[in-house]
């Protein structure tokens, strides 16, 4: 092996790396305490798919034919991301399909600025400067939205998961249908067109995801309602049961002070059938109370 092919070796590594593995690590930040698997073991499969993508892409001198580049890569990573994770499988394709909404920018920008002379520098290794900057750009933007948005997303029903994952789903499908020619140059026209269908997208799922949060806050003030008013009924009857035995105390020290003068009265008067018979009406009243 040459020097020239160690290079190529080298660059087509990192390259593949910058290209597969940031949206990768994103879906894996996303899911970080639902994985299967050790993070030890995941890192070193995730770098034998790329030593594979690398194997593969060498014949053709680094440069992939352009259906490979977009579908080869879904038949290696997606599957062993969706093995790896413990979640709803509806919950993993959403968040695999919104990370590929700003990803296909990033992309198409490496290789637009890829087939651009200049910077005396080859295609790949300007594909690599591409990816740094896109990513550089990218990458805090998705951590921020995952941060903000991972406890809900991880949470949310079902339903309304699939409302959302369908939504982005169809129009990034679209977006590539009307977008995405194989044959096409690669020209900043093709960049910029693949950005501006992505950008809608990206904010209109940004919209429904905020929707979806004031309807689940919503809900959750709805729910808090109808436990305050549960409460406060229970309340009120809690406080009508103490007024009510409040009541019945106060009673019964009536009555207790009225018996004692009695039975004083009648004690002094020794007529002893009126102190047994005051005695028995208090008795029967302690047994009905």
């Amino acid at each position: 092996m040459n020097m020239e092919s160690l290079q190529l070796i080298v660059l087509l590594f990192c390259y593949t790396c910058l290209r597969e593995l940031t949206p990768t690590l994103c879906y894996y930040y996303c899911f970080r305490d639902k994985l299967l698997l050790k993070r030890s073991k995941l890192t070193l499969i995730l770098l034998l798919l790329v030593t594979l993508e690398v194997y593969i892409a060498l014949p053709y001198g680094g440069m992939l034919p352009p259906t490979w580049i977009y579908f080869f890569p879904l038949a290696l990573y997606l599957p062993l991301g969706l093995g790896t994770v413990q979640a709803s499988m509806v919950k993993k394709l959403l968040v695999v399909t919104f990370l590929g909404l700003p990803m296909v920018s990033v992309q198409t920008f490496a290789m637009v600025l890829g087939s651009q002379a200049g910077w005396g520098l080859d295609p790949l290794k300007l594909m690599i400067v591409g990816h740094i900057v896109s990513n550089a750009v990218v990458l805090p933007l998705l951590k921020r939205f995952i941060d903000k948005n991972r406890d809900f997303l991880l949470q949310t029903q079902v339903k309304s998961i699939l409302v959302l994952a369908f939504c982005i789903a169809l129009l990034h499908l679209v977006g590539n249908i009307f977008i995405y020619n194989f044959n096409s140059p690669r020209t900043w026209d093709l960049f910029w067109g693949r950005f501006f269908i992505t950008l809608p997208a990206f904010i209109f799922a940004n919209i429904i995801f905020y929707l979806l949060r004031q309807e689940e806050l919503n809900d959750h003030l709805h729910l808090r309602q109808r436990y305050l008013a549960k409460l406060r009924q229970e309340e009120q009857l809690h406080f009508e049961a103490i007024h009510d035995s409040w009541q019945a105390s106060r009673r019964l020290r009536h009555d207790t002070r009225y018996i004692a003068l009695l039975l004083k009265e009648y004690t002094a008067q020794r007529d002893y059938a009126k102190i047994k018979q005051t005695l028995a009406n208090l008795r029967d009243k302690v047994l009905q109370s």
